[in-house]
Parts: C-alpha cells; sequence; structure tokens
C-alpha cells in the first residue's frame, strides 16, 4: 500500500508526539534520516518514502519524531503543487 507524501507527513506528526514525550529523537537518529533524505535528492515523494525511512534505519515512530523535529526548526517544507517534503539542511537547499 502506497501512502502519499504529505498524509504520510500529517500521519507521521500525530504519532510522534509519542515520541517527542519521551524525549525526542536522538542525534544519531536525526542524522540517519537526514542522510537518507539528502542520498533520496533532498525529498521525499510517494515514489521513495519507503526506500527513505528502510535506508534511514528507523522505525515509522521515530521518523515521525525526527520529521516533527525537523519541521519544528523550519528545515522542511512541503514542496508546493506536489505531496513531496523537501529538506533544508543537510546540504539540501
Amino acid at each position: 500500500m502506497r501512502i502519499n507524501a504529505a498524509l504520510l507527513a500529517a500521519g507521521l506528526a500525530l504519532v510522534a508526539s509519542h515520541a517527542l514525550a519521551e524525549g525526542g529523537p536522538r542525534p544519531a537518529e536525526i542524522d540517519a534520516l537526514v542522510a537518507a533524505i539528502v542520498a533520496a535528492g533532498c525529498v521525499v515523494n510517494d515514489a521513495n518514502q519507503a526506500a527513505v525511512l528502510r535506508a534511514s534505519g528507523l522505525s515509522t515512530d521515530v521518523a515521525a519524531g525526527v520529521l516533527q523535529r525537523l519541521s519544528g526548526k523550519g528545515l522542511v517544507e512541503t514542496v508546493a503543487g506536489s505531496h513531496a517534503l523537501r529538506l533544508k539542511t543537510g546540504g539540501c537547499k
């Protein structure tokens, strides 16, 4: 089953509240997801979201916490006119 990136982001944000309540993601977890997104061309979309999650080695819950943290710092944005998320750190613009 495929889930579009915007829906994934919304769902991950809901799940992230639990992860953040427990102290949030560790720096190594943030680094792992950022590296996976950078390797995917700085964008997470419908076509690559499962591969990005798999490459990061993180569970959906932990990835949700990382995305929540990055979003809260303005380091992730929704790509206008799409369901993709663009990373704005780790060498991405």
